[in-house]
């Protein structure tokens, strides 16, 4: 998700909290190209904020037309970048088991690069490959390259997810 993106969901939050009753279908409607999960993620966010904001009301209203709006859109099939980085993932976990680190760090740093490229800099896939590649770093005694990649992925944590989140 990058930031241009972001500002989009936030601007049809904002719009869906602020229209008269009964208009949000037409919001919707008008805004179809923006309903996928990373609405769904920047919605919870912005529940959260709101709460901290003692807007307690409007964040369970914005909570409760998420939850209907998902359940009556579903989620959006994953696309190809999606699923190659999940693939990926796959691949990467097994070499790791086997002791093969050298011939997991190219496929993690191209599952960093999809990651990126799907869902921008700030997503939780993002930390989970610079986590994944990190970790193969720390595998071979590469301390010093691991290092910096699970400072990144910690940070990607604690701006793409809820305080509260496990």
């Amino acid at each position: 998700m990058n930031e241009r993106r972001i500002e989009q969901y936030v601007q049809l939050i904002k719009q869906l909290l602020d229209c008269p009753n009964g208009e949000e279908l037409a919001i919707v409607e008008a805004n179809t190209h923006l309903l996928d999960t990373g609405l769904w993620q920047v919605m919870a966010a912005y529940s959260q904020y709101l709460r901290t904001q003692q807007q307690d009301k409007a964040a369970d209203w914005l909570d409760n037309f998420a939850r209907q709006l998902q359940s009556h859109l579903g989620d959006p099939p994953p696309s190809e970048n999606s699923r190659s980085w999940e693939t990926l993932n796959q691949q990467i976990v097994q070499l790791y088991q086997q002791g093969q680190y050298v011939a997991a760090i190219p496929l993690a740093e191209r599952a960093v690069q999809l990651a990126q490229e799907q869902w921008g800099k700030e997503h939780p896939n993002v930390a989970t490959s610079l986590n994944n590649l990190a970790g193969l770093y720390e595998s071979q005694g590469r301390y010093a390259e691991a290092e910096p990649l699970y400072l990144e992925a910690v940070r990607i944590h604690r701006i793409a997810l809820p305080e509260n989140h496990p």
